[in-house]
C-alpha cells in the first residue's frame, strides 16, 4: 500500500484533442428540471442534489459528468456534451444563483466577448417499485450504481440559456444583454477572467448605490463581475448591465479574488502589488471618460489620445482600501478562513512564494518560500466552522502538497501515473457520500477524483500446497545462532582489562609485566 501516492476513485480523459486552463472545471449542484422552470413547484422529477463536474474547453465545448462509484469510466457518466466553439474559447466556468435567489443554481460561461448564464435542465427515468419502496422506507443501504441520483437514471440532459451579455456592446456601460445571441458591436471588450458574489452585503458595508444590484444582492442572487484584458471591471446584476470602472495604474490584469465577508476585490498589477478595492468605492465612482465621450459628442468636439489618456488618470480617483508589495507577480489569489473565528483573509500564491494578507488592512500574516512554482491551489475546512482552512497546492514537480493555517506541511503526495504535472484544478468536495475527496484536472484533460493513497491493496495470500524447506530454515537458524555466540564471546574479552596483560607476561617469562605503548 503506497501512502504517498493519490489513488483513482474515479478517472477519466475528457479529450484528446483539447487544451483546458485554470477556471475550466467546476463542482456543484445543477441539476433542474422541466417542471420547475415552468412553474416553479416540485414533483416526483425533482431534481438531484448531487454534485457534478462541468469543464469547458478552450475549443469551446461544455461537459457535463456525473462520476460514478465504479473507478471505470461509464459511457452514461456523460450527461451533456454542447459546442459553444462559436463564441470562442471558454475563458471561464462558475456556478451561482445568477437569475433569482429563488432560481436552482446556474453555470455561468465567460468567452471573450460574451458572458451566457445557462440553466442545466435534467429528466429522470421512472424509478422501480423496488427502488421505490426502498426510497419511502429510508433505507439507504442500496447497493443500486445510481443511489446518488435518488435511484433514477438521467434520460436527457440539456442547456437552457438564460440570458447572455455581449461584453462591450453598449458604450455606457460597456455590456448588453441579448436574446438572439448575437455579437453586437461597441467598444472594445476582451474578457480576461470573472468572479461572483452579492456583491454590497457584507456586514461591515452599507448598501451599494445601484439598486438593481443592492436589491439582487439582500435577497441572495449572485452578482458577476468580469475584468478585460485593459483592467476594466464590468458588473452585471442578472440580466441588467449595471457598470463598468476602470482599474488605475493597471497595464495587464492580473488573478481577480472576491471576499464576501469584507465586501472587497482583491487583485496583482504589472508592478507587483496586491490592491483591494471596496464594492462601494467602485460603485460610487463616475466614469470620467465616458462623461467626456458624451460631452464631445453633443458639442462636436474631437477626444484626442492625450485628452483620453488624461481622462483615464482622472480615473484615478477610485483608491484603493489597501495595497502591498509582495516583490513578485501572482500567480492565483483565494479566499480562506486562515485565522480562528475570524473572516476570511486573501491568500496570495506568488512565483516563488506564499502569503496570508489581511483581509481588512493588506498586513502580511504570515509568509513562506515555496521551493516549487505552484499550478494550483485550493482551501478546504479542516473542521468545525470556526476552524481554519487548510492549503492544497500542486506543483510542476508532481506533487500535491497539503498545509495548514500555520504553512506547516502536513502531507505530501504523488498525482496519479495517469495526470501530468501541470495540474490546473483542485477541488475537495463530497463524492459517493464520501466526504473530503480531492477532484484534479491536467492541462491535458485527464480529470479524476481521488483520495491520498489510504486504499489498501488486496490481500495476497500464500500457496499452502508448496511445502516449506525445513533444512533450509534449520540451517539458517544455526547461522543466526552461531553469530550470535560470536558476538557475544567477543564483547566479553572487550570488557575485560586484565585478560590481554595476563597473557603478555606469561609470554615474557621475565616477570615484568610492563605493558609496552
Amino acid at each position: 500500500m503506497s501512502l504517498f501516492k493519490m489513488r483513482d476513485v474515479w478517472s477519466h480523459r475528457v479529450a484528446t484533442s483539447e487544451e483546458f486552463d485554470r477556471g475550466c472545471v467546476v463542482i456543484g449542484a445543477l441539476d433542474s428540471t422541466a417542471d420547475a422552470n415552468s412553474n416553479g413547484s416540485s414533483s416526483n422529477n425533482s431534481p438531484s442534489t448531487a454534485n457534478r463536474i462541468v469543464t469547458g474547453s478552450l475549443h469551446g465545448i461544455v461537459r457535463v459528468f456525473a462520476p460514478n462509484p465504479s473507478s471505470a469510466y461509464q459511457p452514461a457518466d456523460l450527461l451533456l456534451e454542447h459546442s459553444l466553439a462559436h463564441h470562442g474559447p471558454i475563458l471561464q466556468l462558475a456556478i451561482g444563483r445568477f437569475s433569482s435567489a429563488a432560481a436552482p443554481q446556474e453555470l455561468a460561461v465567460l468567452q471573450p466577448r460574451t458572458l451566457t448564464v445557462f440553466r442545466v435542465v435534467v429528466e429522470y427515468g421512472a424509478s422501480s417499485e423496488k427502488e421505490e419502496e426502498e426510497e419511502n422506507n429510508g433505507n439507504s443501504n442500496s447497493s443500486s450504481s445510481t443511489s446518488h441520483l435518488r435511484g433514477r437514471t438521467v434520460q436527457t440532459c440539456t442547456l437552457q440559456r438564460q440570458y447572455m451579455h455581449v461584453l462591450g456592446a453598449k458604450e455606457d456601460g460597456g455590456a448588453a444583454s441579448t436574446e438572439d445571441g448575437e455579437v453586437g458591436t461597441g467598444h472594445h471588450f476582451t474578457a480576461c477572467n470573472m468572479v461572483f458574489g452579492s456583491f454590497g452585503t457584507s456586514s461591515s458595508s452599507p448598501s451599494s448605490s445601484s439598486s438593481a444590484t443592492a436589491s439582487a444582492s439582500k435577497i441572495g442572487m449572485h452578482n458577476i463581475c468580469v475584468q478585460s484584458m485593459d483592467c476594466r471591471l464590468a458588473f452585471f446584476s442578472g440580466a441588467i448591465a449595471s457598470f463598468t470602472r476602470q482599474l488605475p495604474n493597471s497595464l495587464v490584469p492580473g488573478p481577480l479574488c472576491y471576499i464576501q465577508q469584507s465586501d472587497i476585490f482583491v487583485t496583482c498589477t504589472s508592478d507587483m502589488k496586491i490592491q483591494a478595492f471596496k464594492f462601494q468605492t467602485l460603485a460610487a465612482a463616475k466614469n470620467k471618460l465616458h462623461k467626456q465621450k458624451q460631452h464631445s459628442k453633443k458639442h462636436g468636439d474631437r477626444i484626442t489620445s492625450s485628452s483620453s489618456s488624461s481622462s483615464k488618470r482622472d480615473s484615478t480617483t477610485i483608491r484603493w482600501e489597501w495595497e502591498v508589495n509582495i516583490g513578485e507577480f501572482a500567480l492565483q489569489i483565494i479566499p480562506a478562513q486562515t485565522r480562528a473565528s475570524a473572516a476570511a483573509d486573501a491568500v496570495v500564491i506568488g512565483e516563488h512564494s506564499l502569503f496570508f494578507l489581511h483581509n481588512t488592512t493588506g498586513e502580511i500574516l504570515k509568509q513562506r518560500r515555496l521551493e516549487y512554482k505552484s499550478t494550483a491551489v485550493c482551501a478546504y475546512p479542516s473542521g468545525t466552522s470556526t476552524a481554519p482552512d487548510n492549503l492544497l497546492i500542486a506543483s510542476t514537480t508532481g506533487h500535491v502538497m497539503v498545509y495548514d493555517n500555520a504553512l506547516k506541511l502536513l502531507w505530501a503526495s504523488n498525482v496519479p501515473t495517469n495526470v501530468s504535472a501541470t495540474v490546473i484544478h483542485l477541488a475537495v468536495s463530497e463524492w459517493f457520500a464520501m466526504p473530503g475527496l480531492i477532484s484534479l484536472m491536467d492541462d491535458d484533460g485527464h480529470l479524476a477524483v481521488v483520495c491520498l493513497g489510504t486504499r489498501p491493496r488486496p490481500v495476497e495470500l500464500r500457496d499452502d500446497e508448496t511445502p516449506l524447506d525445513w533444512a533450509r530454515i534449520d540451517e539458517e537458524h544455526r547461522r543466526h545462532m552461531a553469530t550470535i555466540r560470536q558476538s557475544g564471546s567477543t564483547a566479553m574479552d572487550y570488557g575485560n582489562p586484565n585478560s590481554g596483560n595476563n597473557s603478555g607476561g606469561q609470554n615474557d617469562g621475565s616477570g615484568s609485566g610492563g605493558v609496552v605503548v
